[in-house]
């Protein structure tokens, strides 16, 4: 058998004992050095940031095994006003090739940040390039400004880029009531045109119902039915000309003594279902909502159904009581049936209440009786709604008072702009203006 040579053994031997032992063992060493650098938050900080384009902040660094990372308290910031958007607990990180596998355990998402963090995924999507991320959260927990907290469990996030180009993210969540489990999801999309790019967010509770207060940040006009419940589906979208949105879906559990608004000197007591077959704003406010509203049981204060009857000329049911005494200032009532539309004409009401004799433009009866018609007239102006809601009401005018403004901030008001005419019909104008001179 072939020898080598003496020296030539040494040398062999002494070039195994550094590709084996000594090459691996100041890669780990270096590997430990690199992983427990003083600066390897900062260093992290600076990756999530830079990569999700918002500021992040880490707690605690481990490193279970080569390619995996977890990132103990994680918090989430807008990059404008360092208000934090979300909290995860425990972040772990794995590459897996080009895309980016993230898992959490718990994450936390104040509900009056909403709007701060879709502006931050819009900002992702502004980017050359959306990062390919699958991301996945045992518990997705929201907490209201009044410390209501509702979970979501097993949420699943997905981006992609299609053949296209368009840049989606796909989020669902399952939502627990009682032993029923549903699905809620939620479709980003980031569409890019010659004429710019405009980013929507498609959301679906149909198939289960979550708090109304969850969209209170994204749709006007729900913080009045915060204690309600929402199923349905709705779209908000965001280009270089503002943003706008539509809704449809039912709300539960509304409750009338909340919805009326602080403002008013009458109360309504009872609770409610709202359909909302229509809604739709924009960055000025709502533009139109159609609906009805539907109630079995209930109070409603004596004087608003004058005021209804006297501002908003609906008809009564009942001859006019003398006036309410200490007493009987409440009129009971078991069915309250009241279709809806507002738009910048104005308000138009029709009743539909089954348990009277003749169901016809009732709105409100009370074992059998009607006690309230729907108005003569369809059209009502605001201003005329304001005056019944408002204390103090002014001539046919919107009373000039922060209530007001507060209440009506975001309806659709008429618009006195008078419509164009051809420049033939000014010639004639001007000829017939001549004439009476």
């Amino acid at each position: 058998m072939f020898s080598l040579h003496e020296t030539t053994q040494r040398r062999v031997c002494r070039v195994a004992f550094l590709l084996l032992c000594v090459a691996p063992t100041l890669w780990t060493v270096a590997w430990i050095a690199h992983f427990y650098r003083p600066w390897r938050h900062e260093d992290w900080q600076r990756a999530l940031s830079h990569r999700f384009h918002v500021e992040a902040s880490v707690v605690g660094i481990a490193s279970p095994r080569p390619g995996v990372t977890r990132l103990a308290r994680v918090e989430i910031a807008d990059l404008r006003s360092k208000q934090v958007l979300a909290a995860i607990e425990s972040l772990r990180i794995e590459h897996q090739g080009a895309k980016i596998a993230l898992g959490a355990d718990r994450v936390e998402l104040p509900v009056e940040q909403v709007k701060k963090f879709a502006e931050s995924v819009e900002t992702c999507f502004s980017a050359k390039e959306l990062p390919a991320v699958d991301f996945h959260a045992k518990q997705l927990v929201v907490v209201s400004a009044r410390g209501e907290r509702f979970a979501f469990a097993n949420l699943r996030l997905h981006s992609e880029v299609s053949k296209a180009g368009e840049e989606r993210i796909l989020l669902q969540a399952d939502v627990e009531q009682g032993e029923t489990k549903s699905t809620v999801q939620m479709v980003l999309e980031n569409q890019r045109s010659t004429s710019g790019s405009v980013f929507s967010a498609k959301f679906d509770t149909q198939q289960g119902r979550v708090p109304a207060w969850l969209m209170a940040a994204l749709v006007p006009s729900v913080e009045r039915c915060a204690e309600a419940t929402f199923e349905g589906k709705g779209l908000v979208q965001k280009s270089s000309a503002g943003s706008s949105g539509q809704l449809e879906g039912r709300f539960e559990n509304v409750d009338f003594s909340q919805w009326i608004g602080p403002h008013s000197p009458y109360r309504v007591q009872g609770v409610g279902r709202l359909q909302l077959n229509r809604l739709e704003w924009n960055v000025a406010g709502v533009k139109r909502v159609q609906g009805q509203l539907v109630a079995e049981r209930g109070h409603v204060d004596r004087v608003l159904l004058d005021r209804l009857v006297e501002r908003v000329l609906c008809v009564p049911g009942t001859p006019k009581t003398t006036g309410p005494t200490a007493s009987d200032i409440w009129q009971a009532f078991d069915e309250l049936s009241c279709g809806f539309e507002i738009n910048r004409r104005g308000m138009t009401l029709t009743g539909s209440c089954t348990t009277v004799a003749n169901p016809a433009g009732c709105l409100l009866a009370n074992h059998g009786r009607p006690i309230l018609l729907q108005p003569e007239q369809a059209d009502i102006p605001m201003s005329r709604i304001a005056q019944v809601l408002l204390p103090q009401p002014v001539g046919g005018w919107l009373p000039l008072t922060r209530q007001a403004i507060e209440m009506f901030k975001s309806l659709p008001v008429p618009t006195l702009v008078p419509p164009k005419v051809g420049s033939g019909e000014r010639r004639a104008e001007s000829e017939g203006l001549r004439t009476r001179r």
